[in-house]
Parts: structure tokens; C-alpha cells; sequence
């Protein structure tokens, strides 16, 4: 009888945190505030606004928060967990998948990586955390705890690793994306989004 009551515990624990898991976390504090009605306006290589509509959507098991942007009917979407953040629709040319594009909880130097199949090829995203709870000034406005995570991709071609891009990703803690860098190899091309977008307005519920 023990040891059934053990097991039945056990399976009780497992089914609420496999619940806990599926559900969507709002935060205004951490790295990519998702609270309803918090928007950003971006100028540079993508002058846009986002906003944070507060609907949420079920894909691959997790629930993602929707994000409109000014500039496209498709929205971009953000799930988050654990200091994990992932994007889907943000990246140009990779709409249906998620990027994990950010741990929070990972110190200088960290690498992760992501092989995703596009087009029938595998794609390799290799990401590393530059630098960590930096300061930054854009846009005349001044930010702290600062996460810069570079990103690089490449894909597989007959056994060789072409690169696509490197896209440069800094946020602050409490506010979101503050910066993007965007560099594109010629073959792609995709040479006009080479360049950066700054924040230039944000409003956080």
C-alpha cells in the first residue's frame, strides 16, 4: 500500500508540473516583458512598432503570446519559461519555428545551439552570450542589466557549413529588445536588412 501511494504521488507531481509547463508566464520584469498592451517603436533597418495584444496561442506544446507588429499582418510570437525565451515569425526567412533566442540564467561565454530544417536543409543556429548585465545608451535613453546574445546561422550543403547570417540581439532586463543587429551574406540576398534597429519609445503594463 506504501509503495502505491508513493507512485500514485508521484504521478500527481508529474501531471501538474507537465500543467505548469503548458502554461503561459506574464512578466514585466525579466527580459521580454509580455504584459498586455506593452509596446515598442523601432527605427532603423526595421522602423516598426509591436505591441503585446495579450492573446496567446497553443504551438508545439507551448503556449506562445502574440505580438503585432505596425508593418506586417503576420504577428511574431514569444514564449518564455526557466530564463528560456523563444521567438517564432521575428527572424526573417524563419517563420515557422522557435528560436530560442535568449537564457537569462547563463553567464558570459555560454553557447547553445538549434539544427532546424528549412527548405530540406538543416539549418544550425549557434548562439553565445557576449556580454551580461552591461549598460547601454540608445537613443539618448540609458539602459542596465543588459544581455547581448549573438546569433549565427548557417546551414548544410553536401557536408559543408555555409553561414546565412549574424543577427545581434541586446536586451534589457524590464524593457525587452533595445537592439538588433543584422548582418547578411551576399548569396542570401537579403544585403538591405544589413544594418541595425534601435528602440526609440517603449511602454511596459
Amino acid at each position: 500500500m506504501r509503495n502505491l501511494l508513493a507512485l500514485l504521488t508521484g504521478v500527481i507531481l508529474l501531471v501538474s508540473c507537465s500543467d505548469e509547463d503548458l502554461s503561459p508566464i506574464v512578466s514585466n520584469t525579466d527580459y521580454f516583458p509580455n504584459t498586455p498592451g506593452s509596446s515598442w517603436s523601432y527605427k532603423g533597418i526595421f522602423s516598426t512598432s509591436m505591441t503585446v495584444t495579450g492573446e496567446t496561442v497553443n504551438l508545439d506544446g507551448k503556449s506562445f503570446f502574440e505580438i503585432q507588429s505596425s508593418n506586417s499582418s503576420n504577428p511574431t510570437y514569444l514564449f518564455k519559461r526557466n530564463g528560456e525565451y523563444y521567438l517564432r515569425g521575428f527572424v526573417q526567412g524563419v517563420v515557422d519555428q522557435n528560436l530560442l533566442v535568449l537564457k537569462d540564467n547563463v553567464g558570459v561565454g555560454s553557447i547553445w545551439n538549434q539544427t532546424i530544417t528549412l527548405n530540406g536543409l538543416d539549418n544550425i543556429f549557434n548562439y553565445t552570450l557576449v556580454e551580461k548585465e552591461i549598460t547601454e545608451t540608445i537613443n539618448d535613453l540609458t539602459y542596465s542589466n543588459v544581455i547581448v546574445v549573438k546569433m549565427e546561422q548557417s546551414f548544410d550543403y553536401q557536408g559543408k557549413l555555409l553561414p546565412v547570417c549574424q543577427i545581434v540581439f541586446h536586451f534589457a532586463k524590464g524593457v525587452g529588445l533595445v537592439k538588433m543587429e543584422n548582418q547578411y551574406h551576399s548569396f542570401t540576398g537579403l544585403e538591405a536588412l544589413n544594418g541595425s534597429s534601435e528602440l526609440q519609445h517603449y511602454e511596459v503594463n
